[in-house]
């Protein structure tokens, strides 16, 4: 009787599987939810799930086209360069290395700080140069900020950078149920 109700187990575990679609993998649960917030209010249904310390984005087969097509416009699906490829090339130059390391983890910095900002769905910030650096910053949300917040955004990048820093801020506005407009 046991091996029957496991077998029973067995196929209803199978058939709810066979609609899902896995969509998108993250390694960090705050761009997960993010993600499943964009859906939501899309109207795309989702659902989260984990494995060791990636997050998986499924949805039904149905809505798989309209979720991969949200992922792509909100340039999800972006993935940065691995510094470990960059340090392993044979013709980059110790100093040159030196830079780019330090950008990158000044932009990684940056971008940390950037997306625990309430409404910003998603930030992308590349730091360029050696003694002053080009900083541009891109936020994307799903409501427009307010003058008063964009300047208190803007400030405190300023104190994130030095005097002789360039600092370009574009901000990206997606209004939910707005697709066609």
């Amino acid at each position: 009787m046991k091996k029957f109700y496991l077998l029973i187990l067995l196929i209803l575990a199978g058939c709810g599987e066979q609609g899902a679609s896995q969509i998108a993998s993250f390694e960090s649960a705050d761009v997960a939810n993010k993600v499943i917030v964009l859906l939501a209010q899309h109207q795309v249904p989702a659902t989260l799930s984990s494995e060791k310390e990636n997050f998986h984005i499924h949805v039904d087969k149905s809505d798989e086209a309209k979720a991969r097509e949200l992922l792509t416009q909100f340039n999800f699906y972006f993935q940065r360069e691995d510094l470990n490829d960059l340090l392993e090339s044979k013709f980059a130059s110790l100093s040159k290395l030196e830079t780019v390391k330090s950008n990158l983890l000044e932009s990684r910095e940056i971008y940390n700080k950037l997306s625990v900002i309430p409404n910003v769905l998603r930030a992308s910030v590349v730091v360029t140069g050696e003694k002053s650096k080009r900083i541009s910053v891109l936020i994307m949300s799903l409501n427009e900020f307010d003058s008063t917040k964009k300047g208190n955004i803007e400030r405190f990048l300023k104190g994130l950078s030095a005097e002789s820093d360039t600092l370009t801020v574009s901000y990206f506005v997606q209004l939910a149920g707005n697709e066609n407009a």
